[in-house]
């Protein structure tokens, strides 16, 4: 504190500089230094700046609250010279900001530049201290330490002298002490001391009297307080200890005498001695226990630890056991699917042909007929466990290629149309969405989205008692979705799980790679049923494997069908999930995958859905219309089937035509009259036929009698006209199309009302579309029966189908693309015929299905037909020579009664092995006979699974021996598998074509026909 007075003094001259200060200078300079220094510096009560020529300034706070600054602002000088007496003002400061503020009070000056401290303050560089009193109305002492500013100039700090007492005396009197102090010129600053007067000598002396209890001395002692040392002193019969000596108080050369009660401190010592020992001794037994216990716990801890590693170490042991056990069971299932499929396709095989030798109708021939379906389904389960096992085992693959996304899903409904008709479960197509046609050519795993289309529909069917199975599809692009699929919060972890966990970077590539590659589109698919639904609190397990959620309902299957489809649908980047259906009965299953657009068969700019090439391996089933005007044209559209009747009037609508939908014939038979009384009243009133929106009329003259049996069917869609002429009939003409459906409605009511509006309108043109059964003798009716005008078009009407019933409106046709009658199927050259009018004598049989058309038939327990071939060409077949390789007696056996049934000459062999050599040897015999360039057999059937030599090694070195003699001997391989690795491997090795087990006659000859042997 001492050294405050001095620093400040530097800090102050710093800031004035060497100009003679003026009180602006002294309140704007010096005044904030001084009141951050009353702030800081402790203990301090006052603060002053004096000028010897009489400016002051000064701040003091009171009971350390208020403070209050001192000044004047003239000096001695200018007072003399305006005549007015020199004068202090007081005046508050803002504790905050150091500023004066309120009313400016008078306050009695002090000639302070007189006093002996201020002169020697001026005098000396080392400051000084003196005992002064307060500028406060108390006049409380002050300890004052001065120093010089400059040569006029001091600033004093101020410090109480009762908070510096009490510093001293707070210590002491809890000993029951005394203190006495002094100044060393005789000025008393405290006499704490009872029954004492103490009074200071020249030259260090102390003179201490000792008074009684009646106030008379009773002894006086002499010290000498330069010389410090301890004294026992007896105070009314009390011994005390006492000490004298000097001190510095803030630069106040002072002197002190000090008594204690003698013993006192020692005891109390003592005692506190004892306390810390005995809180030492209680902190030590703490710490100690602390340990102890801490030990014991680690100790336990440890012992729990190793417990819990060697429960773990059981526990992953264990895991690893039931994952290598299941590994192992999944490869064992795998890998045992050729010894099961195997003696299946025998038996199915020997089935078909015992079939061809036994009399159609007889009681044989059904049982026959009755084991070939059981073959089938039990192919079906075989394939759902196999492709769990796969799926386990991590062993399923993609196979990507081009296919048509909507031919897909258009075969998976029609496939499964008549098995909902034996429930009378009608299965509609629902694709309005024209982003679907839009990217229709897509490249994927064809199989396995007809797999999760068929087994969803399938179930379906299966659950639904009565109503419709919709199924809906459209396309998305994934980056504007920002995320995919939106699955259930409260879906389980399917059994597969760990086989999930394992593809989760898969996933992320999947991902990853949709997001990079802009070809990517996700498409959507929803299937709809009215069955009996899924209750809520059981969906958590319907998508886990080998449960079936429905107990009240008749089990079938083996409830290995949703948690395959989960499966492939994960596999190809979607989800799958049931999506609630407020207030409506039945399930509504929706997924999504991840294809890739094949941009080159699609058109960026208006893309409609178009009928296209109608041949069997067209990629593209719709086409564009041609819409030129379709407002004079309405469609009479009669479906039963309420649904159905709902999509089809708004895909027409879509397309900008009228529709007018009739629910039952009694509804058709009033319409139809409508007509017909409308026909009647613009006849006679001799204008224009103006309809309804309901209404349409026959085009040409209103005088016109010319009836519609003698007009052309070319004359009604203008195809026999000029292009100009047909623009001018299409602009003016009034068209309506009448579709009748006659799978449930009583065909000879409907046969009755359409006669008969047939029979009343003359002027009308108009068509009949009658929706049934493909074959021609719809309920007994004959079809040379049926007007030349009428068509027939099979249901289901969706699709393909449903353009070409748009097609059939003069405004809207397009031109159906001239395809070679041999590269047409049979079932599209009848739709084209019915098309145009022509309508055969007899259906043709139904089309071949495509290649993996029998995978999709297992899974939904359709057996689809397999045309005959032509008599022609299997005689074209005879004198070719035939290899086979095959392990399997029974399969040995089958294969070579087909082949000798349709005239081939067959030689056959047991392992790869024997293949090679027969094939070396052949290749060999033929060169010594200079026919190194012919082949010895026409073509092999190779098995791939045989021992000694398998299939595939066996087919890479007759590729090898063949490149010696320079030909190629086609190859077909044989596999229990329809896809997947072994098949891979069969191409990779080089065979031509591949065919799955079982082997019949019909499927031979189409691998052949496909070689152009």
């Amino acid at each position: 504190m001492s050294s405050s007075a001095t620093n400040l003094a530097k800090v102050a001259n710093a800031s004035l500089g060497e100009t003679d200060p003026t009180y602006f200078d002294i309140e704007s300079k010096v005044a904030p230094i001084m009141f951050q220094a009353l702030l800081t510096i402790p203990r301090l009560s006052q603060i002053s700046y004096v000028k010897q020529d009489g400016l002051f300034f000064a701040l003091y706070s009171r009971d350390h609250q208020q403070i209050y600054a001192i000044y004047s602002n003239t000096s001695f000088i200018e007072a003399t010279k305006s005549r007015k007496d020199y004068s202090w003002f007081k005046q508050p400061v803002a504790s905050d900001t150091g500023k004066l503020y309120g009313e400016a009070v008078v306050f009695p000056p002090q000639l302070l530049f007189n006093d002996t401290w201020f002169q020697k303050a001026l005098n000396t560089t080392d400051g000084c201290a003196s005992l002064l009193k307060s500028l406060d109305h108390d006049n409380s002492m002050l300890v004052m330490n001065t120093a010089r500013v400059d040569k006029s100039g001091i600033i004093s700090l101020g410090f109480g002298l009762r908070s510096l007492i009490d510093v001293f005396s707070s210590s002491i009197k809890p000993f029951g002490g005394g203190l006495y102090l002094a100044t060393k010129d005789g000025k008393e600053l405290s006499d704490g001391i009872p029954n004492t007067h103490v009074v200071i000598e020249e030259n260090t002396a102390i003179s201490i009297q000792l008074m009684k209890a009646n106030g008379d001395p009773s002894g006086t002692l002499r010290l000498n307080y330069g010389m410090p040392q301890a004294y026992i002193l007896d105070i009314l019969g009390t011994n005390y200890i006492l000490y004298s000596s000097s001190v510095d108080i803030i630069g106040l050369q002072s002197v002190y005498v000090l008594v204690l009660p003698y013993g006192g401190v020692q005891s109390r010592m003592h005692k506190n001695i004892v306390f810390v020992m005995v809180l030492l001794l209680v902190m030590f037994v703490i710490v100690v226990v602390f340990i102890f216990h801490l030990v014991v716990l680690m100790a336990r801890a440890a012992r729990k630890e190793m417990c819990l590693k060697a429960s773990l170490i059981r526990q992953k042991d264990a895991t690893l056991q039931a994952e290598r056990k299941s590994m192992n069971r999944s490869l064992a299932f795998a890998s045992a699917s050729h010894e099961i499929r195997t003696p299946l396709a025998g038996i199915t095989s020997l089935v078909e042909m015992s079939i061809n030798l036994v009399p159609e109708g007889s009681e044989l021939a059904e049982n026959l007929r009755l084991m070939n379906t059981c073959s089938e389904r039990l192919y079906g389960i075989l394939n759902s466990i196999l492709d769990t096992s796969k799926i386990e085992a991590g062993e399923m693959q993609l196979e990507e290629k081009e296919f048509n996304l909507v031919k897909v899903v258009e075969d998976v409904v029609d496939l499964f149309y008549p098995v909902g008709l034996k429930k009378k479960v009608d299965v509609i197509l629902d694709i309005q969405d024209p982003s679907l046609t839009k990217f229709s050519p897509v490249k994927g795993d064809e199989y396995r989205l007809q797999q999760i289309l068929s087994n969803l529909v399938n179930n379906a069917i299966k659950f639904t008692k009565e109503g419709y199975v919709s199924v809906r599809a459209y396309a998305r692009n994934p980056r504007l979705q920002h995320s995919t699929f939106d699955s259930t919060q409260d879906q389980p972890t399917s059994c597969l799980s760990c086989f999930f966990f394992k593809n989760d970077e898969k996933s992320k590539a999947i991902d990853e790679k949709v997001c990079l590659d802009t070809n990517f589109m996700e498409f959507v698919f929803e299937v709809n049923d009215t069955g009996i639904g899924i209750p809520k609190d059981k969906r958590a397990s319907v998508f886990e494997n080998y449960r079936q959620v429905q107990e009240a309902a008749p089990k079938e299957g083996t409830g290995l069908g949703l948690g395959i489809v989960q499966s492939i649908v994960r596999l190809m980047g979607g989800e799958i999930s049931i999506v609630d259906k407020d207030g409506e009965r039945g399930t509504c299953f929706k997924f999504n995958v991840f294809l890739k657009v094949c941009r080159n068969g699609i058109s960026e700019d208006d893309m409609t859905p178009s009928l296209g090439n109608l041949s069997s391996g067209s990629n593209t089933p719709f086409r564009s219309p041609k819409r030129q005007d379709c407002d004079s044209s309405t469609v009479v559209l009669f479906i039963t089937s309420d649904v159905r009747r709902k999509i089809t009037q708004k895909f027409i609508r879509a397309h900008k035509i009228k529709v007018l939908p009739v629910e039952n014939v009694v509804q058709l038979s009033e319409t139809l009259q409508k007509f017909t009384q409308e026909e009647k009243n613009v006849s006679s009133s001799g204008s224009d036929l103006n309809l309804s929106f309901e209404y349409l009329t026959r085009p040409g003259s209103r005088h016109s009698n010319t009836s519609p049996k003698n007009i052309p069917l070319s004359a009604m869609d203008g195809t026999d006209v000029s292009p100009a002429q047909r623009t001018n009939i299409v602009a003016k003409s009034r068209f309506m199309l009448l579709v009748v459906d006659t799978s449930q409605a009583d065909f000879d009511e409907l046969r009755k009302e359409v006669a008969k509006f047939r029979k009343n309108s003359k002027n009308y043109c108009f068509r009949v579309v009658w929706l049934g059964s493909r074959s021609m003798k719809l309920h007994g009716l004959d079809e040379k029966q049926l007007p030349p005008s009428d068509v027939i078009i099979s249901m289901p009407l969706h699709g393909t189908r449903l353009y070409s019933l748009l097609d059939l409106i003069p405004g809207f046709r397009g031109n159906i693309p001239s395809t070679p009658s041999h590269e047409l199927t049979p079932q599209r050259q009848y739709e084209i015929s019915n098309l145009r009018g022509m309508i055969p004598s007899t259906p043709p049989p139904e089309h071949t299905p495509p290649r993996r058309q029998d995978k999709i038939s297992s899974l939904g327990g359709v057996i689809p037909c397999t045309p005959p071939h032509r008599q022609d060409e299997i005689t074209s077949l005879s004198a070719k020579k035939v290899l086979v390789a095959e392990d399997d007696n029974v399969q040995l056996k089958i294969t070579k009664m087909i082949l000798l049934k349709h005239g081939f000459t067959v030689d056959m062999c047991r392992n790869g092995n024997e293949a090679l050599t027969m094939v070396s040897q052949g290749l060999r015999d033929l060169k010594n006979h200079r026919a190194s360039h012919t082949s010895p057999y026409d073509f092999i059937l190779m098995d791939c699974q045989m021992p000694v030599m398998d299939g595939c090694e066996a087919t890479r070195q007759i590729r090898l021996t063949e490149n010696d003699y320079g030909v190629h001997i086609p190859i077909i391989g044989l596999t229990a598998h329809a896809e997947g690795e072994e098949v891979n491997k069969m191409f990779a090795a080089g065979i031509d074509i591949h065919v799955s087990k079982p082997l019949s006659g019909n499927k031979l000859l189409k691998v052949i026909q496909d070689l152009k042997l």
